[in-house]
């Protein structure tokens, strides 16, 4: 019955907003938003693509670089695989010249006759944003559209340009197909903070994160997250490994579709079955350090990847202090870049992403291993914390 109110006041908000949701939206390509018509919603259709490999055509004045490397990142991070063709009148992918924005008409296919498209702009050519209108294009949903969104983010509609209110409403049709997959701060499909916000206004948070933690990691709009993919892999490739030898997956990795006798690991793991945490330059110094009692120190510097893991003992938790720690100044801390952090119980969800200059930052595990990526790209980049077992 809940879930049937909720479809109802998807609909009626739907029909009430229709000129703002069914035609084209202008909005800042660099806040993700673009537009895209209902109608999937309307007819309760998921907007699975069935036909494959999916074919698609590049159009005139179409940046084709940025759309290869688009087809290559999905073909390589799932079992999807493309055809190009000079001619598409039948379902697929229709990349055409887009002014400004980076938009897909339409969230999942439209018919087995009509090809689907996707605008493309000259500028900015980011991978990150392709790939955001392409998910969408095969059915993904904004993860804060979520119907249990509401448990990790709060939406103020105060601040949300009215225009935009369509992007950040629950969707009662798509917002459930989750595959059992959790909330994911650090999806591609995730808004950032400020997002759609009414120009001019002093308060531009649209988006809170209910953790604190990753209030500067959403809307990273870079690359997919591994629950993305995740996600993907579960909607169109559930069935390419059940014939295969089973494998043991760790840390929420799962059978690569591509090679189903490796696993598809969570960031920081390395497969082939994500059961260790990746290895890092002897410079690094120890990857394993065990939390005590007292506060102990762990600081490095400079152009290099480390991976670290505090373990506390069983029943216990880590206390993480971050004294001091310099990276690259970004609005939206990013992966792969500053120190990047999983104190969740969870190993498969993004980590917390920390950058810009921070000081005497407190953490607190939720089981009793926390595990760390520093990730310094300038010779001034360090950081300095310290922790222990509480």
């Amino acid at each position: 019955m809940k879930q049937l109110f909720g479809i109802l006041i998807t609909l009626i908000f739907i029909i009430n907003n229709a000129e703002n949701i069914v035609l084209n939206l202008k909005i800042n390509e660099n806040n993700l938003i673009s537009s895209r018509k209902r109608r999937a919603a309307l007819e309760h259709n998921t907007g699975k693509f069935k036909k494959f490999p999916i074919k698609y055509k590049i159009n005139t004045n179409v940046n084709v670089s940025l759309v290869e490397r688009a087809i290559k990142s999905f073909e390589k991070e799932s079992c999807l695989r493309f055809q190009r063709v000079e001619t598409l009148n039948e379902t697929g992918l229709d990349f055409i010249f887009s002014k400004k924005l980076f938009y897909a008409e339409s969230l999942g296919a439209i018919s087995e006759i009509i090809p689907l498209k996707i605008g493309v702009p000259k500028k900015p050519a980011r991978l990150g944003f392709l790939i955001h209108e392409m998910l969408h294009a095969l059915g993904l949903l904004h993860e804060h559209q979520r119907v249990d969104r509401d448990e990790y983010v709060t939406i103020n509609f105060d601040n949300v340009d009215e225009k935009y209110h369509g992007n950040f409403i629950k969707d009662y049709i798509f917002g459930n197909e989750t595959y059992g997959i959790k909330y994911d701060y650090g999806s591609i499909l995730h808004y950032e903070r400020e997002a759609g916000h009414i120009k001019g206004k002093k308060n531009k948070t649209t988006i809170k994160a209910k953790n604190p933690h990753y209030h500067k990691s959403m809307g990273q709009g870079i690359y997919f997250s591994f629950l993305d993919t995740k996600l993907l892999n579960k909607r169109y490739c559930k069935d390419k490994c059940k014939n295969e030898e089973k494998i043991t997956c760790y840390h929420g990795g799962y059978p690569n579709p591509n090679n189903c006798k490796i696993c598809k690991c969570p960031t920081f793991y390395e497969p082939p079955f994500c059961k260790y945490v990746k290895a890092s330059p002897e410079k690094c110094g120890k990857k394993i350090n065990l939390a005590s009692k007292n506060y102990q120190t762990l600081k490095m510097r400079g152009i290099i990847n480390c991976y670290y893991i505090l373990r506390a003992e069983e029943n216990q938790r880590v206390r993480i202090i971050i004294k001091k720690a310099k990276s690259l100044s970004t609005p939206i801390c990013r992966p792969g870049s500053g120190l990047n952090i999983k104190f969740l119980k969870n190993k498969a969800l993004s980590p917390a992403c920390f950058c810009s200059y921070i000081q005497n930052y407190q953490i607190t595990s939720q089981g009793r291993e926390v595990i760390i990526r520093y990730a310094g790209r300038s010779a001034r980049d360090f950081f300095v914390l310290q922790y222990k077992s509480i």
